[in-house]
């Protein structure tokens, strides 16, 4: 019977061997819970005696125990001593919650350790809690089976998902169980049978035909500045994107270092840190595209294709080359103050001027004089 100790608000659970002691383990706080603890004891020292292990549902329920619990019993020699105890064993905390500004799982910290990059760690954890948390309810680690990641998988496919993207969830899945079974937290890997889907991957996608290539490059060259590049940056990395093959994160990384163009054999060089198999690689360029690329830095002032985060920012506090501006800094104090502007379209009778606050006039004597910015 489980029992209370003077002063303590936890109950304890006693269980007898036969002609050895009786042990007590501390429990729960609630009753219930507490007797649950004084079965599966009992349970376990017939176990023990006959020598057999846990089912897997029994397993299940020791698994969920705390590690204060785990530990007692193996220090009574109820349960074997393994490296799972100390290491938790809910998939909330090795695959995280989700959702944006929360904390990484162990898992996607464990990718991010490796040296991949944030970005495919989170979406390696995001799939693999999609399968495992979302679709198959797992609680604990030891929950997973392939029986049902094998019909998420499948109900994934049939909600619309591609052949090529139901075997990367499956990829993801499949990372956690082997980083699992080297932890030590999984006996062995229950998805080490689950096979690639075979079929058609192909969802309609083609390459561009010639014609369509060379009115993308044409076209974009006339339209206006969008996300920081100009329509002549981004035809160039359009036709570099269709004659040597950089991803969209390669080519924004790209800056006048890492390019050959009067050399006789021009390059491009992807440094390791941005390419997709953290290997710098060197890549020929042909000659008109170098000629063409070689034009373009000609009248480029920036360092990179993209324009720098500080030349994003200071448009907000400068006015436009094409305005006649009269303009005066703010002047620096405790609490800066923020400069205000009043414009009218290029071309017209009035023009874009900065007022002061008020507060600023006050402190000042006589009228604040004004500086044409050329």
């Amino acid at each position: 019977m489980v029992h209370r100790v003077n002063g303590s608000d936890r109950w304890y659970a006693s269980v007898a061997i036969p002609g050895v002691r009786t042990l007590r383990v501390a429990a729960f706080p609630q009753k219930r819970q507490s007797e649950n603890l004084e079965r599966a004891l009992e349970r376990l020292v017939v176990l023990r005696a006959e020598g057999d292990r846990p089912d897997p549902e029994f397993q299940r329920y020791i698994d969920s125990l705390p590690d204060r619990t785990r530990r007692r019993l193996i220090k009574l020699r109820l349960l074997d001593d393994d490296d799972n105890v100390g290491r938790s064993r809910r998939l909330a905390d090795v695959l995280g919650v989700g959702g944006r500004g929360a904390d990484p799982g162990q898992f996607e910290v464990y990718l991010r350790s490796k040296g991949g990059t944030a970005a495919h760690a989170r979406q390696q954890a995001d799939r693999a809690r999609r399968v495992l948390v979302g679709e198959c309810h797992f609680l604990l680690t030891t929950d997973i089976e392939e029986g049902p990641v094998l019909q998420a998988l499948a109900k994934l496919t049939h909600g619309g998902l591609s052949v090529s993207s139901r075997n990367a969830f499956r990829q993801a899945c499949r990372s956690v169980t082997r980083w699992l079974l080297r932890e030590g937290r999984l006996k062995r890997d229950p998805l080490l049978q689950l096979d690639k889907a075979q079929g058609d991957s192909d969802s309609g996608r083609r390459a561009l035909s010639e014609e369509e290539q060379l009115r993308l490059v044409t076209v974009t060259r006339t339209q206006p500045t969008r996300g920081g590049l100009t329509g002549e940056a981004r035809s160039l990395m359009y036709r570099l994107a269709l004659t040597i093959g950089l991803r969209r994160g390669e080519l924004l990384s790209l800056r006048r270092s890492d390019l050959v163009l009067n050399d006789k054999n021009p390059v491009v060089t992807v440094a390791h840190g941005h390419a997709k198999n953290r290997k710098s690689t060197s890549i020929p360029l042909q000659p008109d595209v170098a000629s063409v690329l070689r034009e373009f830095l000609r009248n480029c002032a920036t360092p990179c294709l993209r324009r720098p985060c500080s030349e994003e920012r200071a448009r907000d506090t400068a006015p436009p080359r094409c305005s006649t501006a009269t303009w005066k800094p703010p002047v620096s104090s405790a609490k800066p103050s923020r400069a205000t502007w009043t414009s009218t379209p290029c071309g017209s009778a009035s023009s874009r001027t900065w007022r002061e606050p008020a507060s600023l006039l006050r402190r000042r004597s006589g009228s604040p004089g004004t500086a044409t910015r050329r």
